[in-house]
């Protein structure tokens, strides 16, 4: 079992938009899920995504995990969203 971790940050200016670290953190949720999706579905993962936003704006959109199959009895077992 691995554990993904990505990061989102509305306010990111730079950096490649890969998730990997604040520099190059998506710019919302619905870009995570985009990128995220097909990784979404590997067997036994746990994906945790880190939000935070420098100005103080925030990310208003509602994020649709589309597609997604989750095991165990919790509807969101194996993804954790911070903020």
């Amino acid at each position: 079992m691995a554990e993904v971790l990505r990061y989102v940050d509305p306010d990111v200016v730079a950096g490649d938009g890969s998730g990997d670290s604040w520099i190059n953190a998506y710019a919302s949720l619905n870009a995570w899920e985009a990128a995220e999706e097909i990784d979404l579905d590997a067997a036994n993962n746990t994906h945790r995504v880190l939000c935070r936003s420098l100005s103080g704006s925030n990310d208003q959109l509602e994020c649709v995990i589309s597609n997604w199959n989750t095991s165990g009895p919790d509807p969101w077992y194996g993804i954790t969203i911070q903020g």
